[in-house]
């Protein structure tokens, strides 16, 4: 199992939508076209098993993007949790 988790920003806020653009691929690096999108209300691993309807092929990646709004000034801790690697990027900062 491979999974590559790359999160650009945080979530959509607003609007009809709430939950990050997910981009599944059957491929060990997410690109070309997505085999699976969507929005993923809550990224993880349930939204995982739900768009590859239950079963993920032995590799896949997942890109997962949106916005995040910040209402209050602050710190913020962001976490990932994978079993083969993920990467953070905020404002194009890895």
């Amino acid at each position: 199992l491979v999974l590559a988790a790359t999160l650009s920003a945080a979530r959509i806020v607003g609007g009809p939508l709430v939950g990050l653009r997910a981009e599944y691929f059957a491929s060990e690096q997410p690109a070309g076209a997505p085999v699976v999108a969507g929005i993923d209300p809550q990224p993880g691993t349930s939204a995982l098993l739900e768009r590859w309807r239950g079963a993920t092929p032995d590799v896949f990646s997942v890109r997962w993007f949106g916005a995040l709004a910040v209402t209050r000034p602050g710190r913020y801790t962001f976490a990932l949790s994978s079993d083969d690697g993920s990467a953070l990027t905020v404002d194009g900062v890895r």
